[in-house]
């Protein structure tokens, strides 16, 4: 070293700082070095191991109206009007850039409603304005650089219309992956037109993944055989997009009717990629059993799956087909399932089932990557599904045990204890698992999850009194904080919750996200561009765990 440079010359150094932190394995490695050497730790601080973070979802709603200079009132809330209109435009913007990077950071999703309010003779005009709304939704994409997902918000629209459609085949941001809550009833509007059947709608939207569809739930009713008639011409045009998944949840609401069934033998027909409501499983798979009809269906495109359980349903005779099914969901209705309950002091045992519901089928799916299994009584959480007849560690065991090596993301959402036995049937048949997430789940041993070897994610709702494994490097927390009784608990307190004291000493990142009339979630990782990995999974987590909580 050169007698002419010192250690505060070394320390203060930038360079020496960020190869530093490629060393420093945990928050309160960091917390440490803040005290004994502040000049290395003023660079590292720009790595912002820890953040508090409150998330709002901000929610749009364009008001189309035969004046378009109406004027706008500027404010500061989530949920905000804006006119067609530059100065409407620039009002939004001003406001966006007012709030702090970290918070522009953790939108993922842009809440867009359109509310045509024109007079009656003006709204078959959508063509003429959607243009302009186009161009302001792709403005707010570049406003929100981790936005990924369009959501219409048509389904409680007090003014639906035809413009979602037709804002859709204008919409240029490279950004957008998700289009979803599209009404069928508003695409019907617009769609019905003749000049608009010869339009290429995702012509400009090059890394579209998902478009998803709704009905119009202030009406609360199911589409009409008409309506579905003037539906099918459009799912044609989609057929022609093999490559996106149109997800198909929520669009009725009573289920178990016979033009249900006509509507998935449709989508069936045109050979989409489809997911769709677990609840229609039962028609689907009637459909796909039955030999005289699936003529048409192109099994190749399955690759999602909603199954809900009933007894001798015959999903074992349909999987063989299924071979490139990539994702898969088991719904258990409480009122259905009744597996037996083993011997008082006995394990669980599986044998019966098979009997009932054979599924070794499952196991040549060896293109399946995801699962997930999920109890009703664990979602509803009702006194009515308080008492129930049968383990549900019973059908979990049972299903791990017929699910093929290829399986890497696994949810199990029940009320029951993990086991050992469930625990190392996990462990040894899935070596390759790689995303676990336990929900409402009781874990009472200390190291369960220690053979989890190839474990890299876990998303929990449940207090961390047993060993995390070293293997995984993101970890998702949703449950009060449960601080401690220090004295200075009043001086950030995310520092004082027990599980994060605990915690800080194997990562090197943590985020407190609190969300209005949610609990909080905290996010542990260790791989700083892996900061907004939580989104896609809580978003999509969200979403099934709204879908269960729906009627069969």
């Amino acid at each position: 070293m050169s007698d002419e440079c010192s250690i505060m010359d070394i320390l203060n150094n930038k360079y020496f700082a960020k190869n530093l932190s490629s060393y420093i394995l945990s928050i309160n490695d960091l917390d440490n070095l803040s005290f004994t050497c502040k000049a290395a730790y003023g660079n590292l601080s720009l790595y912002k191991s820890k953040l508090v973070l409150k998330k709002r979802k901000f929610c749009t709603t364009l008001i189309v109206n035969d004046n378009e200079r109406q004027r706008q009132i500027i404010g500061t809330g989530r949920i905000r009007n804006i006119f067609l209109n530059e100065e409407s435009l620039e009002i939004e913007k001003n406001f966006y850039k007012s709030l702090l990077p970290d918070e522009i950071d953790m939108i993922d999703e842009v809440h867009f409603r359109i509310e045509d309010r024109r007079q009656i003779f003006l709204t078959r005009k959508y063509d003429d304005y959607a243009p302009k709304i186009a161009k302001i939704i792709d403005n707010y994409f570049e406003m929100f650089p981790n936005a990924k997902i369009l959501n219409f918000m048509d389904s409680f629209n007090n003014y639906p219309s035809g413009f979602p459609l037709a804002v859709v085949r204008y919409l240029r941001s490279p950004k957008i992956e998700v289009i979803t809550n599209i009404s069928i009833p508003s695409i019907i509007k617009y769609y019905s037109n003749t000049s608009a059947k010869n339009n290429d709608y995702f012509i400009n939207l090059k890394n579209l993944k998902e478009f998803g569809f709704c009905i119009h739930k202030r009406e609360y009713r199911n589409l009409t055989y008409n309506e579905m008639v003037q539906f099918e011409p459009f799912v044609e045009y989609l057929s022609n997009n093999s490559h996106i998944i149109y997800t198909f949840y929520k669009t009725i609401f009573i289920y178990h009717t016979p033009i249900n069934k006509t509507i998935l033998e449709m989508l069936l027909k045109y050979k989409l990629n489809i997911k769709i409501d677990h609840r229609l499983s039962w028609y689907y798979l009637s459909i796909l059993n039955n030999l005289t009809t699936n003529y048409f269906v192109d099994f190749t495109n399955i690759q999602h799956f909603n199954f809900t359980y009933l007894p001798y349903n015959g999903l074992n005779k349909v999987l063989p087909m299924l071979q490139h099914l990539n994702s898969m969901i088991f719904y258990f209705p409480s009122g259905i399932y009744k597996f037996p309950l083993p011997p008082v002091n006995e394990e669980t045992n599986t044998g019966n089932v098979q009997d009932e519901w054979p599924l070794d089928n499952l196991r040549n799916c060896c293109s399946l990557k995801e699962v997930c299994i999920a109890f009703e009584n664990s979602i509803q959480k009702t006194l009515e599904f308080t008492c129930l007849s049968s383990s549900s560690n019973i059908p979990i065991q049972y299903l791990i045990e017929n699910l093929p090596q290829s399986v890497t993301k696994l949810t199990i959402i029940s009320n029951e204890e993990l086991t050992t036995k469930l625990a190392n049937t996990i462990s040894h048949l899935l070596p390759n698992l790689k995303e676990l997430t336990l929900w409402n789940m009781e874990i009472n041993n200390y190291g369960i999850l220690d053979e989890f070897k190839s474990l890299e994610f876990l998303h929990l709702n449940m207090p961390i009194n047993f060993n995390i494994p070293t293997s995984v490097k993101y970890l998702i927390v949703e449950h009060e904080i449960e601080r401690c009784k220090c004295l200075n608990i009043e001086t950030k307190p995310y520092r004082h919750d027990l599980e994060n004291k605990e915690l800080f000493s194997k990562y090197t990142y943590f985020m407190l996200i609190t969300q209005d009339h949610n609990t909080p979630i905290k996010v542990f990782f260790k791989n700083v561009n892996e900061r907004n990995r939580y989104q896609e999974e809580i978003r999509t987590f969200r979403e099934r765990i709204d879908l269960f909580s729906l009627p069969i």
